[in-house]
């Protein structure tokens, strides 16, 4: 039927219908601009922040931090010097006398005394003078298109902001070297290396979202593990099913075990302040499938498949078998010589003495952090006094798939077969490590 032949009612429903298409189209590039706008306004900051990237690691000077928070529930009816010391451990109840004393804790920007007590709406600062532990350098670039981008990330650095760290995180370390603003879309703990997928924009940060939601996502790691890790048991699994095209680099197969160990033990929180979790009754459905490797008469390497996505879920499955990760002081593992210091490459000590000097000249005179050395221990988050002071597990993502791609890294060098597990766990003495 042509144009003339339509009638009027039907020449306007069409009329009618493109016009809403046109409508819906300048909403989305609407929303699309402001979502951009947002996302490259994200992880600034940093051009004022003074760097020091020398001998595989990245340092960042000491500097002044706004933190902004609303009161929560469990802040009503206490001072603020006791909520303060309760949610800072880096801080003392004097340094923070002192603080609301001279401006630096405000309520509801006015100064108050360590009497006062917070109310149901009241908001919180903090200016501090903020010191972030250094972290490796390694952030690799494995692929980037208009859509997301792909990175290898070192152990020791968080994916986003959180705790002591800010722009020692892959989101501000892509912005300050690579110019992206991108936004993550799954979890890889700090202490964990591997593929990290991140979106450069709102709708594939959408996109990837919903294969995460719907399980059409497939996960493989690498993992060293205490001991003599079985071969098969009694609840072997008959591996994974999706994407089981994945090919594990023939370098670290010494077993030609096509048997796969399943744990179907559920999870369950057991500190949510500082995220702990164990197997127990009553947890929440948790599934990994394991696959010996390689056994050296000391310890074992891994390939885990997580078939759901709870937090810790590997580390806390392989305790739950007897076979934890052996630098995992955590869940079962042990601090060691290590997973304590950070290896570095030779470095330019003019750069580093240089960055040294500034960062002494301006030291902040009731910061209780200035007189502590960060160079060499690196803080995780505070779940056990071993794990403040480590660096690194060995836990690696080897592959990351969902439905049409597939991105992969390779594997570390605790995976192969030759590696000097022996050396690298050797006894450190937790009181000779010093904490910042």
């Amino acid at each position: 039927m042509t144009r003339r032949d339509r009638s009027p009612s039907e020449a306007r429903k069409l009329e009618l219908a493109a016009k809403r298409r046109r409508i819906s189209a300048k909403k989305e590039a609407r929303r699309g601009a402001n979502e951009a706008a947002k996302i490259a306004q994200r992880w600034n900051g940093w051009q004022d922040a003074v760097f020091c990237d020398e001998g595989g690691v990245q340092r960042v000077a000491p500097y002044s931090y706004r933190f902004e928070a609303f009161a929560k529930g469990r802040w009503f009816g206490r001072t603020a010097v006791d909520v303060l010391t309760d949610e800072f451990k880096a801080y003392s109840p004097s340094y923070f006398r002192e603080a609301l004393k001279s401006g630096r804790v405000l309520v509801n920007e006015r100064k108050v005394d360590d009497a006062s007590v917070f109310a149901s709406g009241d908001q919180l600062v903090h200016i501090c003078h903020r010191h972030e532990p250094p972290v490796r350098n390694e952030l690799r670039v494995v692929r980037r298109d208009e859509e997301r981008i792909v990175v290898d990330k070192p152990s020791s650095l968080p994916v986003h902001p959180c705790g002591r760290y800010r722009f020692n995180s892959v989101v501000y370390v892509l912005s300050r070297t690579h110019k992206v603003q991108a936004l993550p879309v799954h979890r890889l703990d700090r202490l964990t290396s591997g593929v990290l997928v991140l979106a450069l924009n709102a709708s594939a940060a959408r996109s990837i979202g919903d294969q995460i939601q719907a399980h059409t996502v497939s996960k493989h790691y690498l993992a060293r593990v205490k001991g003599e890790f079985p071969l098969q048991t009694a609840t072997k699994s008959e591996g994974p099913a999706l994407f089981s095209s994945f090919e594990v680099p023939s370098e670290i197969i010494v077993d030609q075990n096509p048997s796969w160990v399943l744990c179907d033990e559920p999870l369950v929180c057991v500190n949510k302040r500082v995220g702990k979790f164990d197997v127990g009754a009553g947890g929440k459905e948790s599934r990994t499938e394991f696959r010996r490797l390689s056994y050296n008469g000391r310890t074992s390497v891994v390939l885990c498949r997580p078939l759901t996505g709870r937090t810790h879920q590997i580390r806390v499955h392989l305790r739950a078998l007897g076979f934890p990760i052996a630098n995992d002081p955590s869940y079962g593992g042990k601090l060691c010589r290590g997973n304590t210091v950070l290896e570095t490459r030779p470095c330019d000590a003019a750069v580093v003495d240089a960055f040294e000097r500034r960062v002494r000249a301006e030291v902040d005179e009731i910061c209780p952090e200035c007189s502590h050395n960060n160079e060499q221990y690196i803080p995780a988050d505070p779940h056990t006094k071993g794990e403040l002071y480590c660096s690194e597990i060995w836990l690696h993502a080897i592959c990351y798939a969902g439905d049409g791609w597939s991105e992969s890294v390779p594997p570390p060098s605790w995976a192969m077969p030759d590696f000097d597990d022996e050396n690298y766990l050797k006894d450190v003495d937790p009181n000779s490590l010093e904490p910042v």
